[in-house]
């Protein structure tokens, strides 16, 4: 079914789109968890969140660490009279027959683990929800806003953009809070994203490196898990179940994918050679001191992650409803944006922006293109009602 819905999806076909979305709604596909940037609480103001994430990002990478670390305590430190005197390794090795070792070594088993100590995307994105409207989250930022949620209170482009029958009513009633993450504005599903399809991005990278593959062939291959296939953005992640594919959704994958290799390499990040997140510590691991610094998690975020200004592509039946919300909120966009654009005219400046973070400062990561059918706010607002 898939190679047809994508091939139906580029052009537009009706039937075709809608049969694709019942079967996705009626066999229970993942239900949507996409966010809105293009309606925002105007005249309030945003917490910003950095902190909290990093926090919540480094106490995960510590509980794998204690993980790892723990498992292979009980190999090193096994009381070895407990084992038959035959089977005892010859004196300076250690009886490890399982390979705990080696696993808990490897750069795969600390993947895994890290990528268990955040657990499964749905898992996440809804505990985050849950944390970020606590009265926890309210006393520790008093008068702001720790997440806005415009479909809940039917200001969002999605709660019209659908005729009343189409089935992504049902599946898109969950859709992820906006929040602020070191200034840039992005929904809760992509934390999920990042930890969660990054680690399978992953996967991939180092299966296709294990065939023979160079870095920059793994990282297609990576990529391809977004792009192609029933869970990628033209099935189940999001056409089916959206009606849209995420650039936005994309870029976390692969951003989650650099956060997996920068575990135990250098890897390079908006640009800069970034040392390993965990050190060796003689048999076992630790946070590096960069690490535990202010901030870490500020190197993995960036304006890629805004569905605003990396807007993703609609299918056509959801493009003219779209389009007209989003001109509905010209003047607050505007407004919203400005420390953006500044002095510049807005068109020219989003336009360009959007082109920009197609690539991630240069590298592919599956964005859509088709620019001539992509709703940004370059081709959209109009500046001169500022």
């Amino acid at each position: 079914m898939y190679p047809t819905t994508t091939t139906i999806f580029r052009h537009g076909g009706r039937l075709g789109i809608l049969a694709a979305v019942v079967i996705a709604a009626l066999t229970g596909a993942a239900s949507a968890h996409d966010t809105d940037q293009f309606s925002l609480p105007v005249g309030q103001e945003f917490a910003d969140l950095g902190d909290f994430l990093n926090q919540q990002v480094v106490d995960g990478l510590q509980k794998a660490v204690d993980d790892l670390n723990r498992r292979m305590r009980s190999v090193l430190e096994r009381d070895l009279r407990s084992i038959d005197p035959g089977s005892r390794p010859p004196m300076g090795q250690t009886y490890d027959p399982e390979g705990v070792l080696e696993r808990c070594h490897s750069k795969l088993g600390v993947a895994r683990a890290v990528y268990d100590a955040y657990g499964p995307a749905l898992t996440r994105i809804e505990g985050l929800e849950h944390d970020l409207f606590s009265s926890q989250m309210q006393a520790r930022y008093p008068g702001k806003i720790t997440a806005y949620n415009p479909k809940a209170k039917f200001k969002s482009i999605y709660n019209k953009a659908y005729f009343i029958l189409d089935p992504r009513n049902v599946t898109t009633a969950i859709h992820s809070s906006s929040i602020k993450v070191y200034g840039v504005y992005l929904g809760t599903d992509k934390i999920g994203h990042f930890s969660d399809m990054g680690y399978h991005y992953y996967k991939a990278y180092m299966s296709a490196l294990a065939r023979g593959a160079d870095e920059q062939q793994a990282m297609a291959q990576a990529v391809k898990l977004g792009t192609d296939g029933i869970i990628s953005e033209w099935a189940l992640l999001g056409v089916l179940t959206a009606g849209s594919y995420s650039n936005a959704d994309l870029i976390s994958n692969y951003v989650g994918c650099l956060f997996y290799r920068n575990l135990t390499e250098p890897t390079l990040i908006k640009g800069t050679l970034c040392p390993p997140i965990l050190e060796r510590d003689g048999e076992y691991w630790k946070l590096a001191d960069a690490t535990l610094a202010p901030h870490f998690f500020k190197r993995f975020i960036s304006e890629h992650w805004n569905e605003a200004l990396n807007p993703s592509l609609y299918e056509p039946l959801m493009r003219d409803t779209v389009r007209k919300l989003i001109r509905e909120r010209n003047s607050e966009l505007l407004a919203w944006y400005k420390d953006l654009y500044g002095d510049e005219d807005p068109t020219i400046f989003f336009d360009r922006l959007a082109h920009t973070l197609s690539t991630y400062y240069g590298e592919p990561y599956g964005h859509s293109g088709q620019f001539e059918h992509l709703i940004h706010l370059g081709n959209t607002i109009h500046h001169d009602q500022q």
